[in-house]
């Protein structure tokens, strides 16, 4: 007997869904030898809009970042490195990176403990406003979420860009949203490729490319339990050294380097020469700045004239660094009158620095320079009075409350310029 066409096609569609049917759990790309529907999922009471933020964000809990390619060790270090430690260091309060890295982060990785299941956030058939407000829940209980993406963004275009539309080369990628912005429906995603890509290690992208993109998306902590807030073990610190050398070339031609001490003055809030010591316009002389690793500096001279010149951008250095200023050569004032030498050491990078550099210099006030620096930096200086000055060093020890999470250590030296 024949059977029919249609007969033969139902039977065919019939057996099509069996098999989709059997495959409706992918393997994970985030946990090996897993299936994505085999992780925890999380139950969500209802979330409603207006009881989350329209900002929020867990980068200022990572550690340094670390540049990493390889795609196996790149995921060891998104979950290991940068989301335990974000999550032990939003629990703790603690937004000092260079105390994140050392004391909680992992410092030999392949020793670290590498999670082998998160917990998953929603299911395919959760509608998309309430995903959204999951990731958004999570992220403001200070938990990261990892997110598998089908494609591979294109490095080294993205070097220098903010966004990532999410389109890239076929190959799986994870990266881990670190934050959202309601206003510009937008993600921050952090990667491993360093300080210098992106927007300070990390990129934006838009919420309908992410859920567009993105194949997995899990927490490594589940974000309705409640946690107890602990006290931070350690205070925030944050300390400097600084020296000045004059160089004296005798007629054998050997080149020495004479210190000049500092004394602080407390009535202008800024390092002298010792002694009223001045310096000629003949002279020449060099600075050295001793940075405490993890820690950002910038520095910057402002001339009798009232212009301001960038000289260094350093920002985390993995070690003690000892900075020579300049880095070739030496100074020698052109004209006489007051010159000033300004060091901002930072926990974290400034945004936008120069900017705020050049309000210094058009600040056309009569003020001091320890006023207009107040004014040009208010918005992240530490407050003179929680900082110890000593001779030639520099330590504070802060804590800003609520989710204040950026501190600017200043530094001033005068130096008086004769003819």
């Amino acid at each position: 007997m024949t059977l029919p066409p249609w007969f033969l096609l139902a039977i065919a569609l019939l057996s099509s869904a069996s098999l989709l049917g059997q495959n409706t759990e992918p393997k994970s790309l985030l946990f090996a030898a897993t299936k994505y529907g085999d992780h925890p999922l999380v139950s969500f009471k209802p979330i409603k809009n207006r009881d989350l933020p329209l900002y929020a964000r867990v980068d200022q809990y990572a550690p340094f970042p670390i540049v990493e390619q390889d795609s196996t060790a790149r995921l060891n270090i998104l979950k290991s490195y940068y989301a335990q430690s974000i999550q032990k260091a939003a629990t703790l309060g603690l937004m000092d990176r260079a105390m994140i890295s050392d004391s909680i982060a992992p410092i030999v990785l392949s020793e670290a403990k590498i999670p082998k299941k998160g917990y998953r956030l929603f299911t395919t058939k959760v509608k998309r406003g309430d995903k959204l407000k999951r990731i958004k829940y999570s992220l403001t209980k200070g938990i990261p979420v990892l997110v598998a993406f089908k494609e591979s963004p294109d490095i080294e275009a993205l070097r220098y860009s903010a966004y990532w539309d999410g389109e890239g080369e076929a190959q799986a990628h994870t990266m881990l949203i670190v934050a959202y912005d309601s206003k510009t429906s937008s993600f921050q995603l952090m990667d491993t490729q360093g300080i210098q890509w992106g927007d300070q290690g990390t990129i934006w992208m838009s919420y309908v490319n992410l859920f567009a993109k993105a194949k997995e998306i899990v927490a490594l902590k589940n974000p309705t339990l409640k946690q107890e807030k602990e006290e931070a073990a350690l205070p925030l610190q944050i300390k400097s050294r600084i020296k000045a050398y004059q160089v004296d070339l005798p007629e054998d031609g050997t080149l020495n380097l004479l210190s000049q001490n500092f004394t602080w003055n407390n009535r202008k809030e800024l390092y002298q020469l010792a002694d009223e010591a001045r310096v000629s316009t003949k002279e020449q002389f060099q600075i050295k700045l001793h940075l405490p690793k993890g820690r950002c500096a910038y520095f910057f001279t402002v001339e009798p004239n009232g212009q301001t010149t960038p000289a260094l951008e350093l920002e985390y250095n993995p070690q003690d660094t000892i900075v020579c200023l300049p880095p070739a050569g030496f100074y020698q004032f052109p004209e006489p009158g007051k010159t000033y030498f300004i060091v901002l050491v930072a926990n974290r990078p400034i945004p936008r620095w120069r900017r705020y550099v050049d309000y210094f210099e058009f600040n056309q006030s009569k003020t001091s320079a320890s006023d207009k620096l107040y004014r040009a930096f208010e918005r992240f200086l530490i407050p003179s009075e929680q900082i110890n000055y000593q001779q030639n060093q520099v330590q504070a020890q802060v804590q800003f409350p609520g989710d204040q999470d950026q501190y600017v250590l200043p530094i001033i030296l005068e130096w008086p310029v004769t003819n």
